[in-house]
């Protein structure tokens, strides 16, 4: 199927959906869910270069002055990304080997929980649907702050 059978497609399925004011509140929200899916898509497949960029590094990158290096020689390729950052990417990698990773929840969803007996907790805590980066960021918090009570 070429691209114009596609589109076509994929507008004739929009505008059964929208149904006879193609310029309502329903048309509006409906492109805003179609908008919504796409970015969605590309953000789920950057997260997987992130795990993918991680995991090289556990194999390739050892002592910080070697990811000094790394960064180097990526701005001389043009990639801007500085040490901390690769050290950031390798840390969550190897926190969260490919059998701990959670598909359907996003990179910084790991980063933020630290390990996966901590993501585990919060998951089980949490519907999936409510569970967004920022309750895995209060209840880290909270977990910091008992830990450091004690």
């Amino acid at each position: 199927m070429n691209r114009s059978n596609e589109y076509y497609k994929r507008m004739t399925g929009l505008l059964d959906r929208i149904g006879d004011d193609p310029f309502g509140e329903e048309a509006e929200k409906a492109a805003r869910t179609e908008m919504v899916k796409r970015i969605l898509k590309f953000a789920t497949e950057a997260d997987c270069h992130l795990w993918e960029i991680g995991d090289a590094l556990i194999k390739e990158i050892g002592e910080q002055a070697e990811f000094r290096e790394c960064s180097k020689a990526l701005a001389e390729r043009g990639y801007e990304i500085n040490a901390r950052r690769l050290r950031e990417l390798r840390d969550v990698a190897q926190a969260f080997p490919e059998n701990h990773r959670r598909d359907d929840l996003s990179w910084a969803i790991h980063q933020e929980a630290m390990h996966p007996d901590n993501l585990d907790r919060i998951v089980e805590a949490y519907p999936r649907e409510e569970l967004t980066l920022r309750h895995v960021r209060l209840v880290m918090q909270v977990w910091r702050r008992t830990k450091e009570g004690t």
